[in-house]
């Protein structure tokens, strides 16, 4: 199990550490909200959290079939819904893998990818697409 200790700072900032290493994870509430607006917002963490999701099962994939994926990408389109209910309305991924895998195999990779923890665990109210290019 992961533990977290996050702490409000001034501004609507806050410094979450990891408590197994230390490591910390500094964010600003939007500057519509108030805060300063000069770092990560904690909604963005959402879409971050679900590319390097996708990207580590990519490249669980890759090695267990023997692909390189050194040099793929993930860019997340991330939309909040209008007030009052502020929320991640919508996640739209967009995969860059090597055209090198044959075809054969990509739609299992895609299935993998689309079943990754973190967006298994995301509300279903999110409009989450994934799109996967083969360059």
């Amino acid at each position: 199990m992961a533990q977290f200790t996050t702490t409000l700072e001034d501004n609507l900032r806050t410094v979450t550490v990891w408590e197994e290493t230390g490591e910390k994870v500094v964010t600003d509430a939007p500057v519509l909200f108030k805060g300063l607006g000069e770092l990560i917002s904690p909604s963005d963490l959402v879409g971050i959290g679900l590319s390097a999701c996708v990207l580590t099962i990519a490249g669980l994939e890759g090695q267990q079939r023997g692909y390189d994926f050194s040099q793929a990408r993930v860019r997340v389109d991330k939309e909040l819904s209008d007030p009052p209910t502020v929320r991640v309305s919508k996640l739209h991924v967009h995969v860059t893998l090597p055209a090198t895998v044959p075809t054969a195999e990509r739609l299992a990779i895609e299935h993998s990818l689309a079943n990754c923890p973190v967006g298994l665990s995301l509300s279903p109210d999110i409009d989450r697409r994934l799109e996967v290019e083969w360059v």
